[in-house]
């Protein structure tokens, strides 16, 4: 539109014939027709266009950038058309039956899609049944039931004749444009009109199901404005084919318009059929009609050269109608001192800014009979922990959690209030009604929502006439020989003096041993049972397992307000278990392989465990050994190098029996040559230390208590010194060597020259 979006002239002048016979046929189909109880109904409003209400909320307006269309037995995306982008013209692509579809930058002011035509209109005009004009327009916004929506517009008719005396060639009935959204239209090269029917679903996101049938749509239908134009250039405001749009199905019975409107509203409030121009090129109350709808439902539009934009502007805006709080589990079965947990489960719905509710608060006025003081609520959002989105509060007996954020995003979906609280330990719980054997505790929640409260069902805990006691047997591990106990290292058992297993346990790091529970009710008052404790023997390399058994009694007393009191009993020490880790240690001795025998310091080793194959390749026995510095096994070697001392002597602590090393020398003393044997280390299980040497394996001998090694370096040979008393020999002997070959040169030389050295 320049003053308005596109201005066409057209006539509503018809042959005789054509009015004579479409008033027979509309006399007689009324006829035929059942009689309309009740007709629609109009409101009127001081603020059209702030009036838009419904379930549904518009995010994202059917437009370019979300659109499809259908071809060909599937959807395609419109930026087919426009393969170089919204700044170029994109080619033309068929829709199917000669109907097409294609983009120009320039088509209503800021670009858009024109769905077209070409045919030679007749005055009579031509109608295409179920044409192949079908469009998508995905992700288009929520409803108050939380379903994301997507919206699909199918023609079922469209019927276009020309004005007379004028030769309309093509035609347009619908466009989608980046300025104003949808537009069904009447465009031609020349004057002509178009009656279209088409059917609207809202369907959920990403699917061909409609939303859910209770929602209410509002669709504004704006620049409802153009007359039919006659021959003579006038406007006939008074013709039926004039810009206007029915209601044919599908939609609710109100309606809203302005209080200035200039609309004719007709049959039975059904159709709104325009009276004057409106020149504004946006919305305003004088030529638009709000329409509540169906999830589904079916337009009629006429007009003469016009075009009416339909306004997705829908927005909820009264909180919606939401479900009564549902509390769980109904029946719960808790001893005294037992946490209960409930459940107050809420589906919010989803709401914008426009309609999230001023205040939302869960409340649960807890019974006396449960501690309220040790009470926890937590709340979640599809399973997911949004409790920091609420604040908790506990006065007394009361337990609240007030949404910090109403808004979007915040407070929708389902919600699970989920509130711990123990039975009182303190309560007279013999005072509440009894319940078969239980004694019963009511509880119930509600939720609030703008200060109207809705209840929750109430749930019980049932609380045992035989209140149950338990005890936790538990025993202590130790491990000595110098190494550190580990978690779960050893396994025990516990048994009835029958033998029958009720618990099995492992230790910590701290040595500590508990089995679950035992439970006793007061049936059990006044008597003693008696429990076993014992080690599983286990066949972890160089240690000796504990095999003695350990007792233990359990006694059960009545303490009163149908509690019991349940004792453990052990013997003076308590229930240890005492496991033996058994290493022993290896001694090196360096020394020279000189007749001396000298001791040498400094000399490096490395101690590698072998691999299981009992034989040494570099490349495979790679694990360097544990062990220890010193004989109280506190200082740990993890480099696995073992250096001699001034005496020659290196000592590894803490080696575990039943493993075989290789000793690796790999720095000599200064002046010795490297030894590049691997020598065997073999540890027995009893702790005997073994080598193999020419003659076979031996045992290796204790030096100070300590199996040591001895292995000998040899000296690194020396060059004689230079300049001493002893070297002039040398120089003699080298000086006449180098003067009788300087000699044999010079004669070479001189025979080469016909000379002869005469001597």
């Amino acid at each position: 539109m320049s003053e308005k979006l596109i201005r066409k002239a057209c006539s509503s002048v018809r042959k005789h014939s054509i009015v004579l016979f479409a008033a027979a046929m509309l006399l007689l189909s009324n006829l035929f027709m059942p009689v309309q109880a009740f007709a629609d109904t109009v409101t009127t409003s001081d603020n059209l266009l702030g009036d838009l209400g419904g379930t549904v909320y518009v995010t994202h307006e059917p437009g370019i950038d979300n659109g499809q269309f259908w071809f060909n037995g599937a959807w395609h995306d419109l930026g087919e058309i426009t393969p170089g982008g919204l700044t170029q013209e994109g080619p033309q692509k068929d829709l199917g039956d000669g109907w097409k579809i294609y983009y120009s930058p320039t088509l209503w002011e800021d670009g858009g899609f024109m769905v077209w035509r070409y045919h030679t209109l007749t005055y009579d005009g031509t109608e295409w049944n179920n044409p192949p004009l079908k469009f998508r327009f995905n992700n288009v916004g929520h409803t108050a039931f939380g379903e994301k929506f997507d919206v699909i517009i199918s023609f079922d008719s469209v019927h276009a004749w020309k004005q007379r005396a004028h030769n309309a060639s093509w035609f347009s009935p619908f466009s989608i444009t980046k300025k104003y959204g949808l537009m069904t239209a009447a465009q031609s090269n020349d004057h002509m009109g178009t009656k279209s029917i088409f059917t609207t679903q809202l369907v959920q996101h990403g699917t061909n199901t409609l939303i859910n049938p209770n929602n209410e749509f509002n669709l504004m239908y704006w620049d409802i404005d153009q007359p039919v134009w006659n021959d003579n250039g006038s406007a006939d405001y008074s013709s039926e084919w004039r810009e206007g749009v029915h209601k044919v199905s599908g939609y609710k019975p109100e309606a809203i318009i302005s209080t200035d409107s200039q609309l004719a509203v007709t049959d039975n409030a059904t159709w709104f059929r325009s009276t004057r121009d409106d020149p504004s090129n946006v919305p305003t109350s004088k030529s638009t009609v709000i329409m509540k709808a169906n999830p589904q439902y079916t337009t009629e539009w006429r007009g003469y050269g016009c075009l009416t934009c339909l306004g997705y502007d829908s927005k909820v805006k009264v909180y919606p109608e939401w479900s009564d709080p549902v509390k769980s589990e109904e029946e719960q079965i808790k001893e005294v001192g037992e946490t209960a947990t409930f459940d107050i489960t809420q589906v919010f719905p989803y709401v914008s800014e426009t309609n999230k509710a001023q205040s939302i608060v869960m409340t649960d006025m807890l019974d006396p009979a449960l501690d309220a003081s040790q009470a926890v609520v937590e709340v979640y959002k599809d399973n997911i922990n949004v409790t920091n989105n609420w604040t908790i509060n506990i006065s007394g007996q009361t337990v609240t959690a007030t949404a910090k954020n109403t808004g979007h995003g915040y407070t929708e979906g389902k919600h699970i209030f989920r509130l711990t609280v123990p039975v009182s330990t303190t309560a007279d719980i013999s005072a509440y009604p009894l319940y078969g054997e239980y004694y019963k505790v009511p509880n119930q929640a509600s939720v609030s929502i703008n200060n109207q409260t809705k209840q929750t069902n109430e749930v019980r805990v049932l609380v045992p006439l035989k209140v149950a006691g338990n005890v936790t047997i538990a025993a202590k591990k130790k491990l000595t020989g110098g190494v550190e106990l580990q978690q779960d290292q050893f396994s025990f058992t516990l048994t009835k003096e029958d033998g029958s297993v009720v618990g099995r346990a492992t230790n910590n790091a701290n040595g500590d041993i508990s089995f679950a529970p035992l439970e006793f009710t007061r049936a059990d008052i006044g008597k003693t049972y008696r429990y076993v404790i014992s080690e599983d023997q286990g066949s972890q390399e160089g240690i000796s397992y504990d095999t003695h058994k350990e007792s233990v009694s359990v006694s059960i007393t009545d303490a009163g307000h149908g509690r019991v009191t349940v004792v453990a009993h052990y013997d003076a020490d308590g229930a240890v278990f005492t496991n033996v880790f058994h290493t022993t240690q290896l001694g090196i001795l360096k020394q020279s392989s000189a007749a001396d025998h000298k001791v040498l310091a400094n000399a490096k080793f490395e101690l590698y465990q072998d691999d299981g194959d009992g034989q040494y390749q570099e490349q495979n026995d790679t694990q360097l050994a544990r062990f220890y510095r010193d004989s109280q096994l506190h200082d740990i070697a993890t480099d696995g190098m073992v250096i001699t001392d001034e005496h020659g002597v290196g000592r590894c602590y803490g080696l575990a029996v039943g493993k075989t090393y290789w000793l690796i020398e790999k720095e000599p003393p200064s002046g010795y040559t490297r030894d590049t044997n691997a020598h065997a280390i073999m540890v027995d299980s009893n702790g005997t230390v073994r080598t193999i040497t020419a003659a076979g394996t031996e045992e290796l001998p204790l030096v100070d208590g300590i199996a040591t090694i001895t292995l000998s370096n040899n000296p690194v040979q020396a060059l004689p010194q230079l300049g001493g008393s002893g070297s002039w020999g040398i120089y003699i002997v080298g000086g006449s060597m180098l003067i009788a070959g300087a000699l044999y040169l010079v004669s070479v030389q001189l025979k080469k020259n016909n000379f002869v050295l005469i001597g």
